[in-house]
C-alpha cells in the first residue's frame, strides 16, 4: 500500500468507520440496555486491567496530548534539564504500560465466553494497543527527545488531517517504528466501534436521550399549561363562552 494511502486516506477511513459504527450500534442497541450493562461489566473486565495499567495508560494519553501544543513543548524543551525529564518520565511511564499491558493481554487470551465477535475484536483493539505502545518504547529508545521532534512534526501533521488536508511529506519519511505507531492509533479507532468499548458511548447516549426526552416532555407540559392558563380562545372569540 502507498504512504499516500497510509497517511492520507486511512486516517479518514478509520475516523469514518468509528463516526458511522459508533452511530449503528448506538441505534441498534438503543432498546437493549440489560445486554448493554453486561456487556460494559463485560468491557470493564477486559479492558480495565490494573491500577498500573489504568494511570500509565491515562498518562501516556495526556502526554500525547499535551504534544498538540507545539510551542508551550518546545519552551519546555529549551532546558536540557527539564527536557530529559520529560523524555524519562514519558518512557518510564511508557514501559510501565506495555509491561501492564502485556499482562493484560495474556490474561484475555486465556478468557472465553461472549460473543465471538465481540472476542475477536477486543484481542484486535488490544493487540494494536499493544503495537502501539511497543513502537512507542522502541521509538524512545532508538531516536532520542521524541517530544521535540513530535511536536515540530507529527502534531502539525495530525493538525491538518483534521483541516481536511493532510500533509503527509514529513510524516511518511519518519522511520518504521514511528510510522507504526502513528497507524496504530487510526486502526484503533477503526476496531473499536466493534468491540466492546463501544458500550461506552452506547451507555452515554442512552442516558442523553432520556435526559433530552424528560426536558422536552417536561417543556412540554409546561407550553401547553402556559397556553392553558392564558385562555386565548376566550379572548379571541369571547362570544362562544357566553
Amino acid at each position: 500500500m502507498s504512504s499516500t494511502a497510509l497517511f492520507g486516506a486511512f486516517p479518514y477511513v478509520a475516523l469514518a468507520l468509528c463516526a458511522a459504527g459508533t452511530v449503528i450500534q448506538c441505534l441498534i442497541l438503543r432498546t437493549r440496555m440489560q445486554i448493554v450493562r453486561r456487556e460494559l461489566m463485560e468491557c470493564l473486565t477486559v479492558f480495565g486491567g490494573s491500577r498500573l495499567w489504568r494511570w500509565s495508560l491515562s498518562l501516556l494519553l495526556v502526554g500525547h496530548l499535551a504534544m498538540l501544543l507545539t510551542k508551550p513543548v518546545l519552551w519546555w524543551n529549551r532546558a536540557p534539564l527539564r527536557l530529559c525529564l520529560l523524555e524519562g518520565l514519558l518512557f518510564g511511564v511508557g514501559v510501565a504500560a506495555l509491561c501492564s499491558g502485556g499482562a493484560l493481554v495474556w490474561r484475555h487470551l486465556g478468557r472465553t465466553g461472549g460473543s465471538a465477535g465481540r472476542e475477536v475484536a477486543d484481542t484486535l483493539l488490544l493487540g494494536v494497543l499493544l503495537a502501539a505502545l511497543f513502537s512507542g518504547v522502541v521509538s524512545a529508545v532508538a531516536y532520542r527527545w521524541g517530544t521535540s521532534w513530535g511536536a515540530t512534526v507529527l502534531s502539525p501533521y495530525l493538525l491538518t488531517i483534521a483541516r481536511g488536508k493532510p500533509v503527509i511529506g514529513l510524516a511518511v519519511q519518519m522511520p518504521s517504528p514511528v510510522r507504526l505507531h502513528m497507524l496504530s492509533f487510526f486502526a484503533m479507532l477503526a476496531i473499536a466501534p466493534f468491540s466492546r468499548l463501544v458500550m461506552v458511548p452506547v451507555l452515554g447516549f442512552h442516558y442523553i436521550s432520556k435526559l433530552a426526552s424528560r426536558y422536552r416532555t417536561e417543556i412540554s407540559q409546561r407550553t401547553q399549561a402556559w397556553f392553558q392558563r392564558l385562555n386565548l380562545a376566550s379572548r379571541l372569540w369571547p362570544e362562544e363562552d357566553k
